[in-house]
């Protein structure tokens, strides 16, 4: 099914490559216990230690009283909504859950780069400099998971919006709007509202 989707036969190859190139690129945050640099240490790595010390102790999240005077759960940074951390705080540290959450949205960006270089007609090797260029550009403003996650959003919406273009079957139609809605709904919790407001009408 999901290899209709995308309309590539190689895709299954493009999804391991992503995930090797991150990586090695990755390599030594995700096997030194570092992180890149940005707001990581004054203020996503606290808010992730407060998310794991108050899940530990069974306390409330909705607002940290260690930030400034207070932060809100909506407010806070990175957003727990995202399901790579939600999930991530509740079994590894707080640096290894940042990490490993910026690994998985990296990867999956540039995955859906890949293949919407593919679907526009480009060779294998056209699309894969093209793909490294995407994530090398962005590598700079992408080290959290915050901006990570429009890294992931944009590529996968103009696929999305590219291969409805090109025209679906009535039984492909539902699917694409469903994956639409999960990938924009991706990015409104575990990203930021303004990036999205600026790449959906671009998008479309």
């Amino acid at each position: 099914m999901f290899s209709s989707i995308v309309s590539q036969k190689e895709w299954h190859k493009n999804f391991v490559l992503a995930f090797v190139i991150m990586a090695i690129m990755l390599a030594p945050v995700l096997f030194g216990n570092r992180v890149l640099m940005g707001d990581s240490l004054d203020a996503h790595i606290p808010q992730l230690t407060f998310y794991k010390d108050a899940i530990q102790k069974g306390e409330s999240i909705l607002w940290n009283p260690l930030g400034g005077g207070g932060i809100p759960l909506g407010g806070s940074v990175p957003q727990i909504f995202n399901p790579f951390v939600a999930i991530g705080i509740r079994f590894f540290s707080p640096i290894t859950t940042f990490n490993l959450a910026l690994y998985f949205t990296l990867a999956l960006g540039l995955f859906f780069a890949l293949q919407f270089f593919r679907a526009l007609g480009m060779t294998p090797s056209a699309a894969l400099l093209s793909g490294l260029t995407y994530t090398i550009a962005e590598l700079t403003t992408t080290n959290n998971p915050i901006f990570a996650s429009i890294f992931l959003v944009l590529p996968a919406v103009f696929l999305l919006i590219f291969k409805v273009s090109q025209g679906l079957d009535k039984r492909q139609f539902p699917l694409y709007v469903l994956l639409g809605i999960v990938v924009v709904a991706f990015g409104w919790v575990a990203g930021l509202y303004w990036p999205m407001l600026y790449m959906l009408p671009a998008a479309l």
